[in-house]
Formats: structure tokens, C-alpha cells, sequence
């Protein structure tokens, strides 16, 4: 045992010397215990009795911190335990710091009519230093209370009546289930309702958090649960991945693969597959002409038929690594009635990959596409296409198009593959000394999923293209591959969004003078300037552009702005409607939220779907938004 201070009362504690949290004895506050203070490694019997959710978190903010990571620390000390940015980001500095830290939160919300004056200031009081009873009979639970004589209610609780209060709060508690990631769209919506959508949400417990997939459905205004079922929990929360088609729902739960009936949420069948599909692999569980396709963490591709559950085949590929797609990427595209995926390839010498294309019903290697963009001066030899390259398909009209090279060998090759013949249609380069970065990620862009770097609808393709320290923006024509105009500009930074009509839109950031942040409105055909609005989204973190704090959607009715402001409190979404010839102002809505947490984004024809703590259905015809489930 060794002498530790509270931060709070300044109180001597009795510490282990080994727990990663101690609760003061004097004044009821939890003190997280940093590394540097610790003589031994982390000791799962906390001294303080924390609650185990909070606890894990605890250990988790910790190795966060430990390693650098403090945007995430931040994050997860937010969500642990509700507070503001502020709060939590002065906190993880002391535990970087090495300082024993006071976790300052209440469990327990009270509301008292009339009688808030003076009454209910005490009752917070009194709540808190009992927060670790609350804490252990409803964890994780919102608890609000309307109390009729505060006066009253105080002194039964000043005069030790714990159980009664516990019984009495427990009756009213509601046990949190906190939606994550992004929702799935089952259907498009456009029948006057919203989307259906399968939302990944977790139920917090005394023990490992349980993880749900629940199928909701938009009803006489509502959402409702149409069914749910649990996949797994927070001790294995990424060994799940999800599916669907018109019939069925597919979800792994570790090396399990699922079929559930989409009206009832009935079984259908189960399988074992080889591994786990990580929930990190984007769009690794897809179902297309019966077949449903798997694509395992030990890089194993599946086929199974999706009436009954058969294994058709499994093709194993080259590559030992596990494939982790940063969002905006798929693992795999259909064409026609082929499977793409890209693999190491001894054909592509020791740092190249190729897409292979198997056979959907078969799992036939058909064709094996290595691209090489050569070397203008025929100095160096030709670049394969590498890990962090590109593929772009449209599935819709079976289309492939491939992005690779760099600027040493004379800027970068964009070429349309044909899938029949395995051979190019056409090539074209990138302007210039122009070269993609290799932090913008791998993986393949779908005209269906959303790639916050590249726009790209099967006729034409955006992209951000460098030039020495000037990032600008690139348009091409893939009918022919003609580059319709390349825009580089010193003073700024560009992100493209995509086109509409003859307006090209771009993200803008001034690297002169003020970080302004503005969209611009180019013309289609030669890129000059049509118009400009500013952003306002007022950023937490200082991040990559696409950071969470606003989003877009490009429609043949306008470009709508969503942005979250975190203050003033209570938080904000603003949503804009733009008309993209002109960059005129449609509407502007100001919608209150009650959280400014923002986990995920779905999109359906005429809505945005935004996990912020709950689900946020925006509107884009009137720019009304409001929470939605649960």
C-alpha cells in the first residue's frame, strides 16, 4: 500500500499501487491512477468498485492515452461518461501528463417543478456521493426523477433509506441502447415513408455490453423495431458483419454466417464459414442471383446459396493480410455474374496486386487484370498497381476502371478494362506532375457507396490529384477518358463532391490567411469558378476535411449542407439546400439536438440518417431533422 492524495478533498488514500482507479473514501469521488504512478500492471479488481462497463472503459481510455491516441481517449471519456468536450479533453491532458485525475459525473438527472431552487441543488449533492450505489443496481441507466416534496426526499436519504431510493429509481430507469456506426439502408424508401434500416446498437449490462442488429421500420410517422437479434458483444464487437437482399438478412456472429427472413426475422439456415468476417471489411457479405458472398478474415471468398444455406465453393487467395477497408471502400464488386476482388499476384511482381474476377456460381478463376502504366520517357520500368491504388466499378453497367502510377514515371495512368476480355479499352494520364496520395486508402469505389475522397458516378470521375504541395481537383470523362480540366491553385485546398448538370462542386479549403472553408460551384467544361458559400461546421478535432462534423448530398434537386455545431449548447444541425447552377440559397434550417456525438451516416433517396448518440432522420425537402430511434 503507498499514500496517494484525492484530487478532490485532498484526502490521504490507501492505494495498491496497482489499480487502475481508486474511489475516495472521504468525498465518494473515483481518481483514475496514471501508468507512471503504478508499480504493477493492471489489476482487473479495481480498488473503488467502479462498475465493470466504466472500468473497461477506464483501461481503455488508458492505453489510448498511453499510446498517443488522444482523439480517441477524448472520444471514448465523452461517451463513457457524458460529458462536454472541454471536460474530457482536460482530463485526458492530466492523465497525459502523468497526474492522478478526479472523474467528476453524475448518475442520477432530477427535475423538481416549482421547488428547483436551493432543493434540487441539494439533491444533485446527495445523488452523487451515492452515484456508486445507482451505478451498481441500473448501470449505464438515464434516470430522470420527478420528485413531489424535494424536502422530504432529502431527508429520507440523508438518513441512510439507500434501498428505497434504489427500488424507487430502478422502477423508472431506462437502460441506454446507444446505436453505432452507420445504419444499413434495406430499402430505398420513396414511398412516402423512410428507409428501412438495420441499426447496429449496444445494451450495456453488468457484464460484457450486448450487441444487437435491430431491423426498423417507419410506421404512421414512427420507427419501430420489426425484429432484432443479437450478434455478439463488446469482448468480440468486430466479428460480425451484415448483408441483405430482397428475401432475407445475412449477419456473421463469429465464423457462423446467418440467414433471417427480412418480414419475420425467422432463421432460415446457418453455416460455418473458415473465419470470422470482420466488421471492418466493407461490403465483404453480399447476396446478388442466389448466391451469397462471403469474404473471410483469412482472406477466403465463399459462395453459398441463399435458399439454403449450401457452401457452392470457397477460393482462397493469395494475400496473408487481413483486409481492413477504410471507409468509402469495398472488398468486393459483382459483374454480371463475377465476383472482383483485388489479391496479391505473382503476375504483378513482389509489390503488385491484381482484381481477380471469380465466377459467382462457380468460384472459377475467369480473368486476372495486372495493370502496368509505363514510363513516358522509358526510363523506368513500368509501375504496377499497388496497394493503395484504385479500382472504380460501376456495377450497374459493368464497367471497370483502374487508377495508378506515380508522377516519377510521368503521372498516373486512368484506364477502362473491359471484365469480358480482361484487356484495357482505353488509357489516359493525369495532367501534369499530378499523383494521388497513398493516405487516401485501397480498396474498390461502387457508384452505390459513398468514398468521402472520390466522386464518382459511372460517366464521370472527380478526384483530388497533388502537384509538388498544391492540392487540387481533376475531371474526367470516362466515356472516352478524356481529363476535362484540372484545377490547381496555390492559395487553396480542394476536395471534390461530385457533378450535376453542368456544375461541378468541390470542397475548398483557403491555405492563406484564414482556414475558410467554402464550396465552390465549377463550371462542368472548364472548371472555372460559377460560385462559393462558406461552411461554418465548427470543427472538434482538428482532422482530415471529412471528419464527421458535416456532410453533403448531391441530388438532381440540389446540393443540401448538413453541419453539427457543438455550441452554443444545446447543439445544432444546420441544414442548407443550395441550386447548384447557381449557388443560390434553396432554404436554411436550424434543427436542436440533444447530443453533438456523431457516430454514423446513411443515405436514402430524400433523407440522411445521422447516428448522434440516437438516429437522426433529416428530411432534405424541408431541412427538418429529429431523432428517430430509440
Amino acid at each position: 500500500m503507498q499514500a496517494l492524495k484525492c484530487p478532490s478533498c485532498n484526502a490521504s488514500l490507501d492505494y495498491d499501487g496497482r489499480s487502475e482507479t481508486i474511489r475516495c473514501e472521504f468525498c465518494g469521488t473515483t481518481i483514475i491512477v496514471p501508468e507512471n504512478m503504478r508499480a504493477g500492471a493492471y489489476q482487473a479488481g479495481y480498488m473503488g468498485g467502479e462498475s465493470p462497463e466504466k472500468a473497461d472503459s477506464i483501461h481503455r481510455i488508458l492505453e489510448l492515452v498511453h499510446h498517443g491516441q488522444k482523439i480517441e481517449a477524448i472520444k471514448l471519456y465523452r461517451e463513457t461518461f457524458g460529458v462536454g468536450l472541454k471536460e474530457a479533453k482536460d482530463i485526458v491532458d492530466h492523465l497525459e501528463k502523468g497526474q492522478p485525475t478526479a472523474v467528476t459525473y453524475t448518475t442520477v438527472t432530477t427535475t423538481s417543478g416549482n421547488n428547483s431552487c436551493g432543493c434540487l441543488v441539494a439533491i444533485v449533492i446527495i445523488l452523487f456521493t451515492l452515484g456508486i450505489v445507482v451505478a451498481a443496481m441500473v448501470p449505464f441507466a438515464t434516470i430522470t426523477r420527478v420528485i413531489e416534496d424535494p424536502q422530504t426526499f432529502i431527508q429520507q436519504v440523508s438518513e441512510g433509506d439507500v434501498q428505497t431510493f434504489v427500488q424507487e429509481v430502478s422502477q423508472v430507469a431506462t437502460i441506454n441502447r446507444t446505436i453505432q456506426n452507420n445504419p444499413l439502408v434495406v430499402t430505398s424508401g420513396g414511398d412516402g415513408l423512410g428507409a428501412d434500416l438495420i441499426i447496429e446498437n449496444w445494451q450495456y449490462n453488468n457484464n460484457a455490453n450486448d450487441i444487437y442488429l435491430s431491423y426498423t421500420e417507419e410506421k404512421e410517422g414512427n420507427r419501430l423495431v420489426r425484429w432484432e437479434t443479437k450478434v455478439g458483444d463488446s469482448s468480440n464487437n468486430l466479428s460480425f458483419n451484415v448483408g441483405f437482399d430482397n428475401q432475407q438478412v445475412y449477419h456473421t456472429s463469429g465464423s457462423t454466417l446467418y440467414a433471417l427472413n427480412r418480414v419475420s426475422g425467422e432463421q432460415a439456415w446457418q453455416t460455418n464459414l473458415s473465419d470470422i468476417v470482420d466488421q471492418r471489411c466493407y461490403g465483404c457479405l453480399r447476396s446478388d442471383q442466389g448466391v451469397v458472398v462471403a469474404l473471410t478474415a483469412d482472406n477466403t471468398l465463399f459462395g453459398v446459396n441463399s435458399k439454403t444455406g449450401q457452401t457452392l465453393w470457397q477460393a482462397r487467395l493469395e494475400n496473408d493480410s487481413p483486409v481492413y477497408m477504410e471507409e468509402g471502400f469495398v472488398a468486393l464488386a459483382i459483374l454480371k455474374d463475377k465476383v472482383a476482388v483485388l489479391d496479391e499476384s505473382a503476375n504483378a511482381g513482389a509489390f503488385g496486386f491484381a482484381l481477380k474476377l471469380f465466377d459467382l456460381n462457380s468460384g472459377e478463376l475467369t480473368q486476372e487484370m495486372v495493370p502496368m502504366c509505363p514510363d513516358v520517357d522509358n526510363f523506368f520500368d513500368p509501375a504496377p498497381f499497388g496497394y493503395y491504388d484504385q479500382v472504380f466499378i460501376d456495377e450497374t453497367q459493368d464497367r471497370l476502371f483502374f487508377l495508378w502510377g506515380t508522377s516519377i514515371n510521368g503521372a498516373e495512368c486512368l484506364e477502362e478494362w473491359s471484365p469480358e476480355t480482361g484487356q484495357p479499352i482505353w488509357q489516359t494520364r493525369l495532367p501534369g506532375e499530378a499523383s494521388i496520395s497513398s493516405s487516401i486508402g485501397r480498396g474498390i469505389v461502387t457508384e452505390w457507396n459513398f468514398s468521402p475522397y472520390f466522386a464518382f458516378d459511372g460517366d464521370t470521375l472527380m478526384l483530388p490529384a497533388y502537384d509538388s504541395s498544391i492540392q487540387g481537383t481533376v475531371l474526367a470523362d470516362l466515356s472516352s477518358g478524356e481529363i476535362v480540366f484540372s484545377l490547381m491553385d496555390n492559395d487553396y485546398e480542394m476536395w471534390p463532391i461530385g457533378v450535376q448538370g453542368d456544375t461541378a462542386v468541390v470542397w475548398v479549403e483557403r491555405q492563406r490567411g484564414s482556414k475558410q472553408v467554402e464550396v465552390w460551384g465549377l463550371d462542368r467544361t472548364s472548371g472555372e469558378r460559377r460560385w462559393q458559400h462558406p461552411l461554418n461546421a465548427q470543427y472538434l478535432f482538428e482532422m482530415d476535411p471529412f471528419n464527421d462534423q458535416w456532410t453533403y448530398e448531391l441530388t438532381d434537386t440540389g446540393l443540401y449542407i448538413v453541419q453539427l455545431f457543438a455550441t452554443p449548447n444545446p447543439p445544432e444541425l444546420l441544414v442548407q439546400s443550395l441550386n447548384t447552377a447557381t449557388g443560390a440559397l434553396n432554404y436554411e434550417v436550424k434543427n436542436t439536438l440533444a447530443d453533438d456525438f456523431w457516430r454514423g451516416l446513411a443515405r436514402s433517396p430524400g433523407h440522411l440518417y445521422l447516428t448522434i448518440r440516437a438516429l437522426i432522420g433529416v428530411d432534405l425537402q424541408s431541412g427538418q431533422a429529429g431523432k428517430e430511434w430509440p
